[in-house]
């Protein structure tokens, strides 16, 4: 990946973060004091979120901020169906740190799929103009040696809970009432799969 890839990369583990701490229910004051870690390099890159006060939210949030990147997959939702860690780790770029924090995940099966459709729908509703001036911002800031970021600065409270609601949204969709007892029996399956 070339530094440009590696921002929108690090942006969309961030948006993962940001609608995970919604989804994690992280009360207004909580997400206002979270910050987001950011190193961006032409070699590699690295996004991490910490809470004040709430390690247990923050390593949740962190287990969550894993899947973002997947949202720049085309067929994520098949390809997570699959359960084929090695080709998702492959599509998604995931770090061997990303693999261990997304498979150590011990929630509701739905939620990490529900946030890869939270971060492509954040993208979607912001555009592409935007996406990669917030990319560059986050490339910038790690070059000024500007971190942490207020999480909030990079997505807003509001955005974040859109984000997640959207995502719900589309997930729902997904999981039709006459398949969803089978999806979620499929997505349980292969979620646990993946922690072999």
């Amino acid at each position: 990946m070339n530094i440009k890839q590696i921002s929108v990369h690090e942006l969309r583990h961030t948006l993962a973060a940001s609608v995970g701490l919604i989804h994690l229910d992280a009360t207004p004051e909580q997400y206002g004091a979270a910050e987001t870690f950011i190193s961006i390099t032409p070699a590699m890159g690295e996004a991490a979120v910490h809470v004040p006060g709430a390690p247990i939210l923050a390593g949740k949030a962190a287990q969550l901020c894993a899947y973002g990147p997947l949202a720049g997959v085309d067929g994520a939702i098949a390809l997570f169906r699959s359960g084929d860690t090695k080709a998702i780790a492959h599509a998604g770029n995931l770090s061997t740190k990303d693999l261990e924090l997304a498979t150590s995940w011990n929630g509701p099966v739905t939620v990490p799929l529900t946030v890869i459709l939270a971060v492509k729908a954040m993208e979607e509703r912001i555009g592409f103009g935007r996406s990669a001036l917030l990319a560059k911002f986050l490339r910038d800031a790690s070059r000024s040696n500007f971190s942490p970021i207020p999480l909030e600065d990079v997505v807003p409270y509001k955005v974040a809970k859109r984000g997640w609601a959207d995502g719900k949204l589309a997930m729902d969709k997904l999981l039709d009432a006459g398949t969803r007892k089978a999806t979620l029996v499929e997505l349980a399956e292969n979620v646990r799969a993946l922690k072999m």
